[in-house]
């Protein structure tokens, strides 16, 4: 196929010399500038488009749903058009793992929107305006967002951790759908993996960042008191049901004792306790289990244990290394096949003339910045932008997550009718669902001055004001990336428990951060870190509770204008199912665990804790202090799967939308229920499994 009579493989030669290709693919330690601008004309996906062509697939996002979905029917033999409206562009903060939280906030990348907390006829409203982080001007919490060649993977926190086993269970039950059961989608996630040929990377954070700093070893023992095994009888039943020897265990519990005996803690006494979960340790990394809870030997353990883990992250060499660099990989070995059209938005679905039921094309405009979330967005450039239109011959495919793909859906006259403008042609009124079931997490954060900083943050500065040569520890990065913090997340303890025993499965995740961190506002990546030497340092625990109930939220579109940005409300807390009394408890037993973790510090490394306050005692208190400050940015099911007799369901098992031919919807928007802790690798899984389901149909 060829563009603007131009050779597709001379023109990526050419292009071959800019900053991005050679970030992309010359190596993963390779870094660009910070910039604070895009520049619509860059590299390749800036041809125009024929609109006498026919591409097999069209997919509108190149997130975790539609990126690698793209690059997998390109590598098939498809020809793909993706559809991405940022731009392809990559710098220093969105390719360093620990600076996620400036990367989400860096122009290049972000989209910001703003949500309600609370429906307006709920009574906690009012907690909605008495929130810490509620904008005034915008009338609600910060959402932020990411567009650019790998959506919100360029941005995130990098987590990746596999969802229970029961997840899936239910999805397959309720669905009567083989294809999603916990053992077909085990396979799903080991065929991804780079070990066994695939293109995901996974790695886990060096221990010695962590032994580094007695702080962070004592944080580490105090959080095992809390969660570990603390008796050699326990000890015996764990070792029994992971299917590991006990005796192998025991017989290096001597070694252990001697090292334990020079530790530099004083609550480290006996056998019972840390010293026990340190030695388990020792042991389940020599059988390969490494603390990982993406393991086999741990995802398949019926009634699992709180404890202790090492979360996997995506980054290769300490650099990020995720769908925005399998997108480009394959783009450039399939040149003919996958074709990457950014700083377009789509506007919305084209349907056959003959029969509206069946999605021919998109429409879409040209030109950078041009959707309202977009932080370098003006109004005033509007009237420039180029409209077009793209088809395909197979499927349309909706990758746009959960705030645009049901916005785009509504645009195009697919959704409850009274809730679309007249002036839109109905296609669809049937499919209700559209837009409604929003679910997120919930999460709240302990902050507590530090009364010296972190030894291994010494001389760090954290690029400050994006001054990357003048921080030491980015130059002491560069030169090795894979061994130094700036490699990681900065996640330096995470804890995986159950918020009561009687739970069927984890559902809180504990983390502990070095840095100030409160939740999302404007600015929020500024003060995640010290501005100046001198200034306070900080120690957060964040407590985010999974498997929420609430159900309620919805997205709607405010106008018939594509570029404006949706009404989001979350409508948290809704007492559904019990849900208000079962989420709001979970989050209060994750906070009493993270103080009593700090409690075992003491006043000997913590002045005084300053997020929500040592003030706040009372459970009634702290209780309305989290429904108040409480926050998520796992967005998610708002276009949920489901039989064709319920209701609300938008696609079906297939990811196909339910009355409609030839449209398909692939992203975290079609979960039922918000799966496990972590958004992203579930929804990883979903673009792979949605993958095998399309080869399976097309390639007879």
């Amino acid at each position: 196929m060829q563009k603007n009579k131009m050779n597709r493989r001379k023109f990526v030669k050419q292009a071959a010399a800019t900053t991005v290709t050679s970030a992309a693919f010359a190596s993963c330690t390779t870094f660009s500038k910070m910039t604070t601008e895009r520049n619509p004309s860059e590299y390749v996906g800036q041809w125009k488009v024929d609109e006498s062509q026919k591409f097999d697939f069209i997919i509108v996002g190149s997130g975790a749903g539609g990126g690698p979905l793209a690059a997998g029917l390109a590598q098939a033999g498809f020809t793909v058009l993706l559809i991405e409206a940022g731009s392809t562009k990559t710098n220093s903060a969105s390719e360093t793992p620990v600076f996620h939280a400036k990367a989400s906030e860096d122009p290049l990348l972000n989209w910001s929107f703003f949500s309600k907390m609370y429906a307006d006829n709920s009574p906690y409203k009012g907690f909605e305006i008495q929130n810490t982080k509620f904008q005034k001007t915008q009338k609600g919490i910060y959402y932020p967002r990411a567009a650019g060649l790998g959506g919100c993977t360029r941005v995130n926190a990098l987590i990746n951790l596999y969802p229970d086993h029961r997840d899936w269970q239910k999805l397959s039950t309720d669905l009567d759908a083989d294809h999603f059961s916990p053992a077909a989608m085990r396979k799903i996630y080991d065929r991804m993996q780079k070990e066994n040929g695939g293109w995901l990377h996974l790695t886990q954070a060096n221990p010695k960042t962590l032994i580094e700093d007695q702080f962070l070893i004592k944080m580490a023992l105090a959080a095992i008191s809390i969660d570990g095994i603390d008796s050699k009888a326990e000890l015996q039943k764990f070792l029994n049901r992971v299917k590991l020897n006990p005796n192998s265990f025991f017989d290096k519990m001597n070694e252990g004792f001697k090292s334990l005996s020079n530790a530099p803690f004083d609550f480290v006494d006996t056998l019972d306790g840390a010293g026990v979960e340190i030695l388990r340790k020792a042991i389940l990394e020599d059988q390969n289990f490494t603390l990982n809870p993406n393991h086999k030997g741990y995802t398949d353990i019926k009634q699992k244990q709180n404890g202790l883990y090492n979360i996997p992250f995506n980054a290769t060499d300490g650099v990020r290394r995720g769908v925005r660099e399998y997108i480009l990989e394959t783009e450039s070995s399939y040149q003919d096949k996958l074709f990457i059209k950014s700083e377009s938005l789509v506007t919305k679905i084209i349907f056959d003339l003959n029969d509206k039921t069946k999605a021919i094309g998109v429409e879409f405009v040209e030109g950078a910045h041009s959707y309202r979330a977009d932080v370098l967005n003006s109004n005033k450039v509007s009237s420039s932008y180029i409209r077009k239109n793209a088809f395909a011959s197979k499927e349309i495919i909706l990758s746009g997550g959960a705030f645009n793909t049901p916005q785009l859906l509504m645009l195009s006259g697919i959704g409850a009718a009274e809730e679309i403008p007249s002036n839109i042609p109905m296609i669809n009124p049937k499919l209700r669902g559209v837009g409604k079931n929003l679910q997120d997490r919930y999460e709240v954060t302990v902050v507590s001055e530090l009364k010296k900083p972190l030894s291994i943050l010494k001389d760090c500065t954290f690029a400050r004001n994006n001054e990357f040569d003048k921080d030491p520890c980015w130059k002491e990065y560069k030169k090795n990336p894979n061994d130094h913090l700036y490699g990681t997340n900065g996640v330096a303890l995470a804890l995986i428990r159950k918020s009561y025993s009687n739970q069927p499965t984890p559902d809180l995740a504990i983390f502990g951060l070095p840095g100030f961190f409160k939740g999302y506002y404007p600015g929020y990546s500024k003060e995640t870190t010290p501005q100046k030497v001198g200034d306070p340092s900080y120690f957060t625990w964040a407590i985010l509770k999974g498997h929420t109930k609430n159900h309620a939220g919805e997205v709607k579109i405010k106008s018939d204008d594509a570029k404006d940005t949706p009404e989001i409300n979350f409508k948290y807390f809704n007492d559904e199912n019990n849900g208000l009394t079962e989420d709001l408890q979970a989050v209060f037993k994750g906070l009493k665990v993270a103080r009593e973790i700090n409690s075992k510090i003491g006043s000997n490394y913590f002045k005084d804790e300053v997020y929500p306050g040592s003030k706040l005692q009372s459970d009634q208190d702290l209780k309305s202090w989290i429904m108040k400050e409480a926050w998520g940015h796992h967005a998610s099911c708002t276009s949920k799967m489901g039989l064709a007799t319920d209701p609300m369901a938008v696609v079906d098992k297939k990811f196909k939308v339910h009355g409609m031919k030839n449209l398909r919807i692939v992203d975290a928007s079609v979960f039922p229920d918000i799966p496990g802790l972590f958004i992203m690798l579930p929804t990883l899984m979903m673009s792979e499994k949605a993958k095998e389901l399309i080869l399976a149909e097309h390639l007879k």
